[in-house]
């Protein structure tokens, strides 16, 4: 779980950016029917940021 809050602007920004889809599966945000989780490219305990 990550230890930062990240805020509704970012979470927007980011999903804007992924064209509401995951980044893994690539599969639209529509089709899962729940909120999608942001994840960090560089998780937070190797120096990774929530900016």
């Amino acid at each position: 779980m990550s230890r930062s809050y990240i805020g509704r602007a970012l979470r927007e920004q980011v999903a804007g950016e992924a064209r509401h889809r995951c980044g893994y599966c690539l599969t639209s945000a529509r089709i899962i029917g729940t909120p999608m989780e942001i994840d960090h490219i560089i998780p937070e305990s190797l120096g990774g940021s929530a900016e």
